[in-house]
């Protein structure tokens, strides 16, 4: 009779370790990031400083990308802006506000919480007839994203991106923890 208790409590703690060891893993950041970079260093980024600051501050970023989308139109009240961090450090995104994105053609690039599916390659026109005016349009001079983080598989991610204008100067800090 024994043995049945002593069985039950070798199951149980093994399953103790086991949820254990899966929240822990699920709490870690899996993100990837580039050699050099440090979160210190992306704390001391600042909108305004030049591109070549930023390199020397915390390397090269992992990826480039042009911006496709330089026009939002809000349909409710727009979240607080890219790049301005909370006081928790992180961003804060209003997902009961509806949003329509347009690409640099002027047209519907994607949307996101509208009350009609907005199809992509919309006119600006054709998404006024649909939901008449925007609450707010957000025009950004951000040129391009520099990644300094790549979101793992699953579990938490931190997710560090810097947005550029032409002239090579931060407009935005994206500064956001995800989890999957």
């Amino acid at each position: 009779m024994h043995w049945i208790y002593r069985a039950a409590i070798a199951v149980v703690a093994t399953v103790v370790v086991l949820v254990g060891a899966a929240f822990w893993d699920m709490n870690r950041d899996h993100a990837t990031y580039p050699s050099g970079y440090t979160e210190a260093g992306f704390g001391e980024v600042r909108t305004g400083m030049d591109a070549r600051e930023i390199r020397q501050l915390i390397g090269e970023p992992l990826e480039e990308r042009a911006v496709d989308v330089p026009e939002a139109w809000w349909y409710g009240s727009p979240p607080t802006r890219h790049g301005e961090v909370q006081p928790n450090g992180t961003i804060r995104f209003d997902l009961s506000a509806a949003v329509v994105y347009f690409d640099t053609d002027g047209l519907a690039k994607a949307s996101y919480g509208t009350s009609q599916p907005v199809q992509r390659g919309s006119t600006r026109e054709d998404v006024r007839r649909m939901l008449g005016e925007p609450a707010h349009v957000e025009s950004t001079a951000t040129k391009k994203w520099l990644y300094y983080s790549e979101a793992g598989p699953y579990g938490r991610s931190e997710v560090r991106v810097i947005g550029i204008d032409d002239a090579g100067v931060v407009t935005e800090i994206i500064r956001e923890d995800t989890v999957d």
